[in-house]
């Protein structure tokens, strides 16, 4: 598992936990991760964990995990590291990590201050075309062996080439951070099978209806970020939120700029930092986090 760590010089007044979307890399997320780090100005310590076998390297010789795997062991993370501590935790999630950070928050209720999903991938989308073909792929091992295969076989070719063909299918919407780790991560057959394989079980269990009970008695501890043009976490279902649980802090992103993977571009991480301190600071006030 990797992580990425952001730790104050001084003693901190409060946990961020970061948990990814699929594909679970923490690499893309540097420059939002910094940003974020900035707004606290040492007042918080920031961690982002990336899924099991989500690496450069296949150190779990080609085990693949599932959702729940995946859950389960942030919750070990958690607890390891986190859930004895004296200081508040908070949970930021991204697509279908805010799905995780709410299974996590039902297992800590006593210790985890409050979540925040990004672009939440929550319930799968019927309207959406994207994730029609994504789900067909997912949900059928020879196509999930088709393009891991694919994938290792561009990662053996000459860097410039792969380095090429990624800007040419990203064009310049991309910034180079996330360029290089597209580059190091995703040419990887072993990757690339543990994403599909996650994501299968990701269609499979969102099926189900949302645990809006649950979000219900928690809804003063839970914020939701929508994106107007989001298959994973569309605008019909920020409506579904408000229907069922309209005490939920809700928010949506005016920009088309600023797209489900905002933490590929420099404007768009920066802008989701902001906000994310922002909500974070309502939560605690803003002279509670004064170093």
């Amino acid at each position: 598992t990797e992580l990425l760590e952001l730790k104050p010089y001084s003693m901190p007044r409060l946990h961020i936990v970061f948990v990814p979307g699929n594909p679970g890399i923490v690499g893309f997320y540097k420059d939002y991760l910094a940003a974020l780090s900035k707004h606290f100005e040492g007042a918080a310590s920031i961690t982002a964990i990336g899924h099991i076998a989500h690496t450069a390297h296949d150190y779990e010789k080609g085990k693949k995990f599932s959702l729940q795997q995946q859950i389960d062991h942030k919750a070990g993370f958690l607890e390891e590291r986190y859930i004895n501590s004296d200081l508040p935790t908070v949970l930021v999630g991204h697509s279908i990590g805010a799905y995780i950070i709410l299974e996590l928050l039902k297992r800590f209720p006593n210790k985890v201050c409050c979540v925040i999903g990004l672009h939440p991938f929550l319930k799968t989308n019927p309207d959406s075309l994207k994730q029609a073909v994504l789900k067909a792929i997912c949900e059928s091992s020879l196509m999930r062996a088709t393009v891991s295969s694919l994938a290792g076989l561009l990662g053996h070719s000459p860097a410039w080439i792969s380095r090429r063909l990624v800007k040419a299918v990203v064009g310049r919407a991309w910034g180079p951070c996330a360029v290089d780790t597209t580059c190091k991560y995703l040419l990887r057959s072993s990757m690339v099978a543990n994403f599909t394989y996650m994501g299968m079980t990701e269609f499979a269990k969102l099926k189900e209806e949302v645990d809006w009970d649950f979000l219900r008695e928690n809804h003063r501890r839970v914020c939701f970020l929508f994106g107007i043009d989001d298959h994973w976490g569309p605008l019909s279902l920020l409506e579904q939120v408000h229907e069922h649980v309209p005490g939920l802090k809700t928010a949506v992103v005016q920009s088309e700029d600023i797209t489900h993977d905002f933490c590929c571009t420099k404007p768009g991480s920066e802008w989701v930092a902001r906000f994310t301190a922002e909500r974070i600071k309502e939560v605690f006030g803003d002279d509670s986090l004064q170093k």
